[in-house]
């Protein structure tokens, strides 16, 4: 789990307003659906919050002050307000051709063409949120996303086998995504290196618990494989790095212990100095620390 760019913890309402130009009603639409399904806000009713304004007289692309927040408060009490505006929202098709020397069946040359189209796909989306009560600008932000496609053939023009409104739509989906991002906690999927050996088969049960994602019977076996391999002088000091490093990743991913996570990494340093895998895995485990503190700020699940 990661947090919001910006704690919204306090605002337990939102409403949204306008995104204006082309694709804003789009961009709306998914926007309202995110925010209910992210379950840490009550959403207020487009309609609701349109008649509001247009009752107030205010104007959603104007700049706040407190005067209209005020105005606005009295009505929708403490929200965070969401508007915005598409700067950019564009289709462009290239095409060309390109001149080559080609062999037929008797291997005789002949000039042979082969024919490109190219789609290219622009949306700039600038998102603001502001406090209604106050008219406060809490945060900015300016979205880009892109797409572009190709097709070609030799010896005619392609067909095109995309249709732009589609493209259009996965653009509006991955705009509302990254706005999501900043205004609530997000889940992401983490890949990490556990390791194996023959000479400690703990290491192995250990891993196919972890890839189950039964934690406490990974760190039970990978527990087992450094008492054996700290007790054993013919393991290589390697292979005992890679059980407390097994360990440490167990203990930090699962959010066990952090402390104890990073205790087994430090070891497992300190038998195999320099490993790349081990110093990312430290790095990776501090920055869960630094996410879980601003989590627990922003009244976000861990589980």
């Amino acid at each position: 789990m990661k947090p919001a760019e910006i704690n919204l913890a306090s605002y337990k309402t939102i409403a949204i307003g306008n995104i204006d130009g082309t694709g804003g009603k789009e961009v709306e639409g998914l926007l309202t659906q995110e925010l209910n399904n992210c379950g840490r806000f009550e959403v207020v009713d487009r309609a609701h919050t349109g008649n509001i304004l247009h009752e107030q007289n205010l104007n959603m692309t104007d700049s706040f002050d407190s005067q209209s927040g005020a105005k606005l408060g009295k009505m929708m009490g403490s929200s965070a307000l969401i508007f915005g505006n598409i700067t950019r929202h564009n289709y462009d098709q290239k095409s060309k051709t390109n001149e080559s020397t080609c062999y037929n069946a008797n291997k005789q040359k002949y000039t042979c063409y082969t024919y490109y189209i190219d789609g290219i796909w622009n949306l700039n989306t600038q998102f603001k949120v502001v406090d209604t009560s106050t008219g406060k600008i809490l945060a900015t932000k300016a979205i880009k996303s892109d797409a572009n496609k190709s097709v070609s053939e030799e010896g005619k023009r392609p067909s095109i086998d995309w249709d732009r409104d589609t493209v259009f739509e996965g653009l509006y989906k991955k705009t509302v995504d990254d706005f999501m991002r900043m205004i609530a906690p997000y889940r992401v999927i983490e890949s990490v290196t556990i390791f194996e050996d023959g000479s400690l088969p703990d290491l192995e049960n250990g891993r196919k618990f972890a890839e189950r994602g039964d934690w406490n019977l990974a760190v039970e076996r990978f527990k087992s494989a450094c008492n054996t391999a700290d007790s054993n002088p013919e393991i290589k000091p390697k292979w005992r790095a890679r059980a407390h490093y097994n360990l440490g990743i167990a203990l930090g991913y699962s959010g066990m212990d952090y402390k104890q996570a990073l205790d087994e990494l430090q070891k497992a340093q300190n038998f195999y100095p320099g490993d790349d895998e081990c110093i990312n895995a430290i790095g990776k485990i501090n920055e869960f620390q630094a996410d879980e503190r601003k989590l627990k700020e922003q009244g976000a699940s861990l589980n």
